[in-house]
């Protein structure tokens, strides 16, 4: 990617804004008759701040690494008879706080990361 025309490319990859080297998003799940449920876990493995694609880290000016992230997630649902089912559940289960981005305090990236913190859902759904 470019910065700019006639700009060198630069390869934005294992930096914050969401150019990850990989990431993983893993589902556990089980379901028995009527009854679903799973745990979802989210990482992002640490990245470097976009500062130092096109500066180096010197005495006087260096920013912090954005840490590694893990988020949890539980869910199930039950189906209570052919026509109605219900389901719920909890998003960002430990409520962990999304990490401080470039070292600075209250600084974050809430295109990547969960700033709302734990929240629930519930549902009833027919179907007919």
């Amino acid at each position: 990617r470019r910065v700019g025309p006639g700009a060198p490319l630069l390869d934005y990859k294992g930096f914050a804004g969401g150019y990850y080297d990989w990431k993983s998003y893993t589902n556990f799940s089980y379901s028995a008759g009527p009854f679903a449920a799973g745990l979802r876990w989210r990482h992002l493995p640490s990245v470097k701040a976009q500062d130092y694609l096109v500066a180096p880290c010197t005495s006087t000016r260096c920013f912090a690494d954005t840490p590694s992230h893990d988020m949890f997630d539980l869910y199930g649902n039950y189906r209570l008879n052919d026509t109605f089912s219900i389901r719920g559940g909890v998003d960002n289960l430990f409520d962990k706080d999304p990490p401080v981005t470039r070292g600075i305090p209250g600084s974050t990236d809430p295109q990547t990361y969960d700033i709302i913190g734990r929240r629930y859902y519930f549902a009833i759904t027919a179907s007919f």
